[in-house]
Parts: C-alpha cells; sequence; structure tokens
C-alpha cells in the first residue's frame, strides 16, 4: 500500500512526497543521489516542522498543526482512546488497532502509552504521511498505509485536499480527476495486504467528513471484527444537506451489525451521554442539539460528537468504560487538586489516587430513585431486592448501583430480548422472563413501540 507519486505543484505537498520518496521509501540507495535543489527543499521542509511530546515521546508536527494548542486548552481533547484501548488490551490481550485518517500518529503513540497494541496507520495525506512515516519509528509497534480509504479505485485529487491546523478535508477531492492524483482502496483490500490487522477490536476512523461513508461501506470487514468503533460525526462536512437522516441511519447500520451500546462525547473529550440500543430517541434528540447549537444559537458551544460504538458482545468494556468515566470525573470533583485535574486520564489516577472515591455513588435510575434509596441503605453493602418491570440492567435501572455494591435479587422483565440481556449481565441475580399480573395464567402482552417502558398487560 505504501507506493511512490508524482510531485505536485503545490510547494508543501512537492516537499512532502520528496521527503517521502526520497528519504523515507529508500534512504540507503537514493539518499546519495540527492540534486542540490531536492535537498535544499527537504532542508525547507525540515524547518516547516516543529515538536511536541505526545504521551511518552517527543513527536514532529507540521509547524501549523494544532495539536498541542488544543491539549493545554482543552484538557481531555483526543485522549479517551487511550483508556478505550486499556479495557480493549484487558479483555482481547492479542488485540491490534486500526486507525484510519491517522493523521502524524498522534492516536497511535496515545494507545501505546496504555497499552503495546499493535496498530495500523491508514493516512493518504503526502504531508502528513511524512510526520506519521518520522513519527512511527520513534513510537514503534506500527504499521503504515500510505493512501485514503474508500471506495476501491476511486480517485483523488490530491491539489482539491484542504488541511489546516493539523486536519484534513477529501471531500470535494473525491472523484476528482487532475493532473495529480491518489487512488483510493477499501479496508478489506488494505487489511488483505496487512493480514496481521485481521483480529483489530479496536477502529478509530477521523477523515472529517467521510466517516460515516467509510463505516457503511466497510459492513463485511466490521460485521466480522466486531470492533469498538471510535468516529467523528460532524454535520459540517455534509454537503447533500441530509446529514440529520445519515446521523439516524448510522446508528440503525450499527445496531443491525449487533452493536447495542454507544457513548457520545463532545468535541473536547467530555462525556455527553450514553444510549441503548432500543434508546433511539435519546440519539434523536442529541442530534437535534447539535443542529440548533450549530445553526441557530450563534456561536457554538460544541462543533461535532464523537461516538464510541460497542458491539453486543462487548458490553462488559463499555460498561468498564463508563464507570471510569464517571468514577474519575467524581473523583476530580471531590479530591484532586487544580493541578492534577489536567492529567486526570492516566490510568494510575484510579489505581492509586485516593482509594475513598469508592464511597462516591453513581446514579443509573432515571429520576435519581436510586439516589434516594441509597440515602436508606448507605451502610448496607450486601442486601436483596425485587425490580417488577426492570427493563434493563443499566440504562435507567433502579438496581444497577447496588448490584455493583454487592446487592442482588430477582429482575421481573416479560420482554424476551431485555431479559437476555439481564441474564448476560446479572449473574448474581435471578432473572425471569415473565410478567405480574393479580391472576394466573397467559395474558396478552402489549409492547410500547419506541416507549418499552410504557409496554402493558393493559390494553387500555
Amino acid at each position: 500500500m505504501v507506493r511512490e507519486i508524482k510531485d505536485d505543484s503545490s510547494p508543501l505537498v512537492s516537499i512532502a512526497i520528496k521527503a517521502i520518496n526520497l528519504f523515507l521509501y529508500h534512504p540507503s540507495e537514493i539518499q546519495k543521489n540527492i540534486e542540490a535543489d531536492d535537498l535544499t527543499e527537504i532542508n525547507i521542509f525540515s524547518r516547516m516542522n516543529k515538536q511536541y511530546k505526545v504521551a511518552r515521546h517527543t513527536r514532529f508536527f507540521p509547524h501549523n498543526h494544532k495539536l498541542e494548542q488544543y491539549q493545554n486548552t482543552w484538557k481531555l481533547y483526543d485522549r479517551i482512546l487511550g483508556i478505550i484501548a486499556k479495557y480493549v488490551f484487558t479483555k482481547y490481550p492479542r488485540t491490534t488497532a486500526i486507525d484510519i485518517g491517522a493523521n502524524v500518529g498522534d492516536t497511535a503513540a496515545l494507545i501505546q502509552e496504555f497499552q503495546p497494541i499493535p496498530t495500523l496507520c491508514i493516512e493518504g495525506n503526502p504531508e502528513y504521511f511524512s510526520f506519521l512515516k518520522q513519527n512511527a519509528q520513534i513510537i514503534g509497534n506500527i504499521a503504515i498505509a500510505y493512501c485514503f480509504i474508500g471506495q476501491d479505485g476511486e480517485t483523488v485529487d490530491l491539489e482539491k485536499i484542504v488541511s489546516q491546523n493539523g486536519t484534513t478535508s477529501i471531500i470535494h477531492a473525491v472523484g476528482k480527476s487532475g493532473q495529480y492524483i491518489s487512488t483510493m482502496y477499501s479496508l478489506g483490500f488494505v487489511l488483505e495486504n496487512f493480514s496481521n490487522f485481521k483480529n483489530s477490536k479496536i477502529l478509530k476512523i477521523d477523515t472529517d467528513g467521510l466517516d460515516l461513508e467509510i463505516i457503511t461501506k466497510s459492513k463485511g470487514v466490521i460485521g466480522k471484527l466486531k470492533p469498538v468503533i471510535y468516529f467523528e460525526y460532524d454535520i459540517s462536512f455534509n454537503t447533500k444537506n441530509n446529514s440529520f437522516s445519515d446521523a439516524l441511519n448510522i446508528i440503525n447500520f450499527l445496531i443491525d451489525l449487533g452493536y447495542r451500546r454507544f457513548m457520545i462525547f463532545d468535541n473536547f473529550g467530555n462525556h455527553i451521554s450514553s444510549f441503548c440500543d432500543y434508546d433511539k430517541r435519546h440519539f434523536f434528540d442529541l442530534i437535534n442539539y447539535l443542529f440548533s447549537n450549530l445553526y441557530k444559537s450563534g456561536q457554538p458551544a460544541i462543533y461535532y460528537f464523537d461516538i464510541c460504538a460497542f458491539h453486543e458482545e462487548d458490553v462488559d468494556i463499555f460498561t468498564d468504560l463508563y464507570n471510569h468515566v464517571n468514577k474519575t470525573i467524581l473523583q476530580v470533583s471531590n479530591y484532586l487538586d487544580e493541578s492534577e485535574i489536567h492529567n486526570f486520564t492516566r490510568k494510575q489516577i484510579i489505581d492509586n489516587k485516593h482509594q475513598s472515591f469508592t464511597n462516591s455513588f453513581i446514579s443509573y435510575a432515571q429520576n435519581f430513585e436510586d439516589v434516594l434509596l441509597n440515602r436508606v441503605f448507605k451502610h448496607k453493602t450486601k442486601g436483596f431486592y425485587i425490580d417488577v418491570g426492570a427493563l434493563h440492567p443499566t440504562s435507567d435501572s433502579v438496581t444497577k448501583a447496588f448490584y455493583d455494591r454487592g446487592w442482588s435479587g430477582i429482575n421481573i422483565e416479560p420482554i424476551k430480548d431485555y431479559y437476555n440481556i439481564f441474564e448476560q449481565e446479572r449473574s448474581r441475580d435471578i432473572n425471569l422472563n415473565i410478567a405480574l399480573s393479580n391472576s394466573s395464567g397467559k395474558l396478552d402482552f402489549f409492547e410500547v413501540v419506541g416507549q418499552l417502558g410504557n409496554s402493558t398487560l393493559n390494553k387500555e
């Protein structure tokens, strides 16, 4: 997948391409034959970068890259993937990761800080790829593919690529013909050339506008690997004015592939909300908020969402990550001083700092019923509950917080799909797939589509 390309007429891209072709592909054979003007341009290129420490090592970035500025301003920016990698690796110690839109390798560096997961970095921008190649040698444990992901054989006009502040958009370059073009490849085709990554359980996508299309065109790969998917949803890149339907369609698409849990983060790295496959209306509200925020309220407070999707086989990873994020926030608010807040995403805070945070209480119930009950039973570490119409073991659950503290009980849930989830997630509990009534026998049960919590035996 790594291939030489012709010089572009754009000076910056031309210098980047020469840096790739002359130094990175054939350093021993080509370097001695560099012409004087080529050497001058490469020297100019070396002066157009800057250094910034990401994770344990110092990386090279283009001079106008904004990652350092963003992370100094927003302390959680572009950091959650390290924590995701930690929990995925705990369950799948032989896993690999795929990073589409790898940029200069900053995400790969973050993953390596938390866990030694072999990572395939895919980047088609010749400018960023030159930095990625250099940074990969520093980071280690990384393979790189020089291409854009899309429809096999589709072209990208390199002169129409938009790069600014450390991001790249090719939405206006795809399908265009020009003097300098690159060919796109599907994710399936790339993995045929990088077969060691066919067991990847982490798929990160950040392509500034093509994330949703890449997901839908990678159905076969995603259906087989069932990875935790972390992708960007930015409606500002949609040029067909169907952003709203695209947002809902991608969730439906993933649900059809077996994805059951979703975590939403804002573009600064803050956890906004989480929802389950049966609660798509919640996501509908979030997308409404994003539209209103961008197009009605004036200066936006949030520009896009990052969405993390978990397959039904990895609901436990979702639960671990959800608890980590919320416990860490509680710990920050209760125990950390200002200087420590800036580093609270690092894993040792959960492991080593102030063990008294376990006394904190995380509420799952819809109307904080568990908070009120905890005031009565907060000193009782083991107890017994009966939850009639339990619906779900986590979402809006009155008993989840108590189960996590060692309680057990009986969950009565007549909807078969949710009873099955209880069987998977509440092994200490007695789970019954029945409905309760004032008489025994067989009765008609009415499921309220879109509001399953209102399902009833009462026809009225």
